[in-house]
């Protein structure tokens, strides 16, 4: 992640300048395509300068590089002054309905428009404020953490309560708008509204059961309407890690499949359509990481064990997978068969986690500092 970081970093005066000339406001606004410039000089196809989530989304890999590395000089050094900046922008960009609620408009759900517009300008999309309230939610962590901002904490805090709350449509699903004016649309190969779910973890199954539950029916909705072919390789995988997360290791492992055959040439680069036709690198990072999304799935404090092992996986392994709160799992072996499965793990701190077997059992975990702890476990 640290090369992503050091170009970021590198274009914040046009990220300045992005802001202050796309919006009068304060702070970052990082544009959806960035070059040898960081400058919003995009202007067709699709009204990616209506897009204003940009900087937040890149705020949560600085926020997860430090779950998963420990590193307080990066945190107080580098990600604390990205999130500021980007909660900056926020501060000038929204503003207030009749209710106090904060409104985001021009707003837009990347690539999808509203079923009953045909327009994909539109306003309170599900992506901008999840974005949005994820980033106030961990700078508020962050500077805790640090001792930090201690005078601006209320206003953070603040910020977060003002935001429109998500909405469910007339399939009990997450809507794609937050606002009853917009219909959703659902064939389409992006799932932006899905952020809280991926690459977010608020729609989680433990800390927010209703919103998880409203996520899992938008999966399940647009996979109704799923068709591979009509898929870019960044749709797919979102597809894959989307269905792995509400435990449908079936449609991930599908997606995965096609990706396989359909999206690497010859000499083993990837492309972005089927065929192959365009180069593109979204499948060199999102293959590997649905891969481990379907075994391992692992947010601060707990790891949830094969929660979506596609059926025909009977047996297998996997290593070196890493979590948030610097645990690795060295090894994990599973066959479905026995309902058996071998675990060995460590941190190089002490640190407390939850095991969730695949029956749902949860299993406390104490390791201390350095330790590497074997497990063989089964479930019924």
């Amino acid at each position: 992640m640290l090369p992503l970081f050091t170009l970021m970093d590198r274009f914040l005066p046009d990220f300045r300048e992005n802001a202050r000339r796309l919006y009068g406001a304060e702070g970052i606004f990082v544009n959806s395509r960035v070059s040898t410039t960081g400058l919003q000089q995009r202007y067709n196809l699709c009204p990616v300068y209506f897009w204003t989530a940009g900087a937040a989304w890149i705020a949560h890999y600085y926020w997860e590089y430090y779950l998963f590395t420990g590193d307080m000089v990066f945190l107080k050094e580098r990600a604390v002054p990205f999130m500021r900046e980007t909660a900056s922008f926020y501060r000038s960009f929204l503003y207030e309905d009749e209710t106090g609620r904060f409104v985001f408009s021009p707003s837009w759900s990347p690539e999808n428009h509203a079923a009953n517009t045909g327009s994909p300008v539109a306003v309170n999309a599900t992506m901008d404020i999840a974005a949005c309230r994820e980033l106030f939610t961990n700078l508020v962590s962050a500077c805790r953490i640090l001792g930090l901002d201690g005078d601006r904490m209320s206003e953070y805090e603040g910020m977060i309560a003002k935001l429109p709350p998500y909405l469910e449509n007339e399939d009990h699903a997450l809507k794609e708008w937050s606002t009853p004016l917009l219909e959703d649309r659902y064939s389409h190969r992006h799932m932006s509204h899905l952020y809280p779910l991926y690459p977010g973890s608020e729609a989680d199954p433990d800390a927010n059961p209703e919103l998880y539950a409203m996520a899992r029916r938008a999966v399940a909705k647009r996979l109704e309407h799923y068709d591979p072919s009509d898929y870019g390789a960044f749709g797919l995988y979102h597809a894959a890690i989307a269905a792995a997360r509400c435990g449908d290791g079936e449609h991930a492992r599908e997606a995965l499949q096609y990706l396989a055959r359909y999206h690497v040439y010859s000499g083993g680069a990837t492309a972005h359509n089927p065929g192959p036709e365009i180069f593109n690198v979204d499948m060199a990072g999102g293959y590997p990481a649905a891969v481990v999304e379907l075994l391992v799935g692992a947010v601060y404090g707990r790891i949830r064990l094969l929660p979506a092992v596609p059926a025909d996986w009977r047996t297998g392994s996997i290593k070196g997978v890493r979590c948030p709160g610097r645990v690795t799992i060295t090894e994990l072996h599973w066959n479905l068969d026995e309902k058996s499965l071998v675990l060995e793990l460590g941190c190089p701190v002490d640190r407390e986690t939850v095991l969730v077997l695949p029956d749902g059992v949860r299993k406390p975990l104490a390791l201390a500092a350095g330790e590497v702890r074997r497990l063989d476990m089964g479930w019924e």
